[in-house]
């Protein structure tokens, strides 16, 4: 091809960049910038601050109003009472054994004004300790911690923790 059928090449003057690498320099730039841009708002996103949660402690009287052995474990039906004497709620437990050397396993659901709350326990060294999987109402999306002690053969005292976003 002859010299003079090319494309022409920018020609800067002497000391200053010629425009084709302007744009060139302007478009990495604007790249360069959209990148730390995303970058940052990525970074941000994930230095937000996670959203505050609360912990509230639950403790009351469980008192056993029926109980029935079935093959498979235990029914239960409880009344629950604060420090004062007052219900405050009741109770269902459903355990399951399922074998003759594990432990039972027990679905609690507990019935307060506010809102049901959803565990799961089983046996310990210190009486029965379990999670708190779920809850309805001022309950909802409720996870924390399970512990009953018992006093006698109908009465266990119960201390639930509550962490809830």
């Amino acid at each position: 091809m002859h010299p003079s059928n090319a494309d022409p090449q920018p020609v800067a003057a002497q000391g200053q960049p010629d425009r084709h690498l302007r744009m060139i320099g302007r478009r990495a730039l604007v790249g360069l910038t959209i990148a730390v841009a995303g970058a940052t708002t990525a970074i941000t996103v994930s230095l937000a601050p996670a959203q505050a949660r609360s912990e509230t402690t639950i403790k009351f009287v469980s008192l056993t109003k029926a109980a029935t052995m079935v093959p498979t474990g235990l029914i239960e039906a409880d009344i629950d009472r604060n420090a004062a004497g007052k219900v405050i709620g009741s109770d269902s437990v459903n355990c399951r054994n399922s074998g003759p050397k594990t432990a039972p396993k027990c679905a609690v659901t507990v019935d307060l004004a506010n809102g049901d709350l959803f565990l799961h326990t089983a046996p310990s060294p210190t009486g029965v300790t379990g999670s708190l999987l779920d809850g309805t109402g001022h309950y909802a999306n409720a996870t924390g911690t399970v512990i009953a002690q018992p006093v006698t053969s109908t009465k266990t005292n119960i201390t639930i923790t509550i962490d809830k976003p």
